[in-house]
């Protein structure tokens, strides 16, 4: 069955999603801080909140727009992120989202679907995020919705810095704590079925452990400096596996990638918008 165009611009509204300091603490554990990151960990310290959380704390509100999209949940692959902060996530709060079908994009083979949820605390928009999914075989339903950003080019130069980030053995088992359950990311016999030799980090870790490098490489640690996070997935990750994230800054802007120990690209075309 096709894909819905007709349900481009149409709105939803998702769940509320009510969070405090314990789950920004289990977040921040769940995307790699440690005793160095105090101050996302201990409540003496605020908590402060990684502005990555605002893809938690934007709720999991997408399974009804896929169903009434007629997409087949086993075709989907998350191809990109974009996160734009309006204000510094607070340490508890109630989040109110609305979701919109943005777009779909013709992508030869596969269709590309662009989902934006805007998510506002005590009627003040808070933060927004653009969840892009690349549906394989659902190619040839043409273009739908207004033209897309331009994809980051990283600078034709040596990064100014690279930094190394360590994954944990058992950070899938923590990350999934914070909402995200999909057994590919916690069962070997499931990540064995679909061809992994056992399971995978979530990308959004990854984004998240990205994120949490840049902040504390560049940003003394202060989530007010980012303003807007765009990264596309492009490998996937093993627990354990030695990351380095690469790292371009051009006046307010931070071109990034992150390589694995194989010098794969895990997360390629990103672009952080510091404040």
């Amino acid at each position: 069955m096709a894909i819905n165009t007709d349900l481009v611009g149409k709105n939803y509204d998702v769940p509320e999603f009510t969070y405090d300091r314990r789950d920004a603490m289990l977040y921040a554990l769940g995307i790699g801080a440690d005793e160095s990151d105090l101050e996302f960990l201990y409540e003496k310290h605020g908590p402060k909140v990684y502005p990555s959380f605002a893809t938690v704390a934007g709720g999991f509100g997408g399974g009804q727009i896929l169903k009434d999209l007629n997409i087949d949940l086993r075709m989907i692959i998350h191809g990109e992120q974009r996160v734009r902060i309006h204000d510094a996530l607070p340490p508890k709060a109630t989040v109110k989202t609305e979701a919109m079908v943005a777009g779909i994009y013709d992508k030869g083979s596969s269709a590309l679907v662009d989902l934006q949820f805007k998510s506002s605390v005590d009627g003040n928009l808070l933060f927004e995020n653009v969840v892009s999914m690349v549906v394989r075989g659902a190619g040839g339903v043409g273009d739908h919705g207004p033209k897309r950003p331009d994809t980051a080019q990283l600078p034709d130069r040596a990064p100014d810095k690279q930094v190394k980030i360590q994954t944990e053995g058992r950070q899938a088992l923590v990350y999934r704590l914070s909402g995200d359950w999909n057994p590919l990311h916690a069962d070997p016999e499931i990540a064995k079925a679909v061809g992994f030799e056992r399971p995978i980090l979530h990308g959004l870790c990854t984004f998240g452990c990205t994120v949490r490098a840049v902040l504390r490489e560049l940003c003394n640690n202060d989530p007010a400096a980012i303003r807007s996070i765009a990264v596309r997935f492009s490998n996937p990750v093993l627990p354990g596996d030695l990351l380095t994230a690469e790292l371009w800054t051009e006046g307010k802007t931070v071109f990034v990638q992150t390589k694995n120990e194989s010098g794969d690209v895990v997360l390629k075309n990103g672009m952080i918008e510091l404040a």
